[in-house]
């Protein structure tokens, strides 16, 4: 059985205080009354609750998703998916193994804390299952290959563990494709309340900055469904739209913030100001770089070309779709210093 494996263009950043910014201010005025006082944070407990365990989903989609692709991505064009063998005799047998057990335990232990989240607990709990039943078998069958031990047993361990780690391999992609639904109506959600809350306190940088951010996911939309083999599809008239929004949002946000004393009044991490800059700066040129392979023909080639000599999608090459990805990754890291 083969998986559908959905686009990575649906990237999220982790919140890490987008609505408790616009909660802070109620209780700055509230401090006058005791009760009013406990109300607010309350209010604000219930919201960092909330905030903490959609980024418990958020982690896992963006940094466990991705590895275990790619594993999958490697063990069903190595091995036969019937017999779980070899396809062709090879010095070496290499399956990428990535250890994050962290974060599908912070999803565990978010599992059973509130605010309930029933579409997506349900979904959640069937995946920490997945991965605590893929983690062991994969890890022995790495293991196993490593060291070469099928010279001793002809493969008969391969062929024991095969059907656990391809059941659970495809068991976790479809689950985690499952929570994309969800997860999207909370990430626009709580994006509507950031800046109709910023808008509404006069936050003018925080706005611009909302916005540059938000135009750089729907400039990755646009590469919804495309790999490696398939640039030629890429709907650039949208693609170049959607470019030319992140560099009006980038200019707008740019002039916003080059008022230092305003800058300093809403982002603790003012001083962080060049290193975010620079981040998009890196996203902008990554996105170009993008277009440019997609149009050539012999950077296509070339880039195909290293590709393949690392044994598929393994790399992030110079002007890839996947560079996009890591450059977006960036600004979003970038971004939380700065809040």
């Amino acid at each position: 059985m083969e998986v559908k494996i959905s686009s990575r263009s649906f990237k999220m950043g982790l919140i890490l205080g987008c609505i408790l910014m616009s909660l802070q201010s109620c209780k700055t005025d509230a401090k006058n009354t005791e009760a009013a006082a406990d109300n607010s944070e309350k209010e604000v407990d219930a919201d960092q609750a909330l905030i903490n365990k959609y980024n418990a989903y958020v982690a896992v989609w963006n940094k466990v998703t991705p590895e275990i692709e790619r594993t999958h991505s490697f063990y069903v064009n190595m091995f036969d998916l019937e017999t779980g063998l070899p396809k062709k005799k090879q010095e070496v047998y290499y399956i990428p193994v990535y250890d994050r057990t962290n974060v599908i335990l912070d999803l565990k232990n978010m599992l059973a804390q509130k605010p309930e989240m029933p579409m997506l607990d349900k979904i959640g709990g069937s995946l920490v299952e997945s991965y605590e039943e893929l983690n062991g078998p994969l890890k022995e069958l790495t293991d196993y290959y490593k060291l070469k031990a099928y010279l001793d047993d002809d493969f008969a361990k391969a062929k024991q563990l095969h059907p656990l780690v391809l059941k659970n391999l495809n068991s976790f992609i479809e689950l985690s494709n499952g929570m994309i639904p969800h997860i999207r109506e909370m990430d626009e959600a709580f994006r509507q309340k950031e800046l109709n809350d910023l808008k509404e306190k006069g936050l003018h940088i925080r706005y611009a900055h909302a916005l540059l951010l938000d135009s750089m996911k729907k400039h990755l939309e646009t590469l919804s469904g495309i790999g490696y083999e398939n640039y030629g599809e890429v709907d650039l008239k949208r693609y170049d739209e959607a470019l030319k929004q992140v560099v009006e949002n980038y200019g707008v946000f740019k002039k916003r913030a080059s008022k230092n004393e305003d800058l300093r009044k809403e982002f603790k991490g003012a001083h962080l100001l060049s290193m975010f800059q620079r981040a998009v700066d890196n996203y902008i040129k990554t996105a170009r770089d993008f277009r440019d392979t997609a149009t050539d023909e012999n950077k296509y080639n070339a880039l195909m070309q290293s590709v393949r000599r690392q044994g598929g999608n393994t790399i992030i090459g110079q002007g890839s779709h996947e560079s996009i990805y890591k450059a977006y990754d960036k600004v979003i890291t970038e971004s939380n210093y700065m809040n």
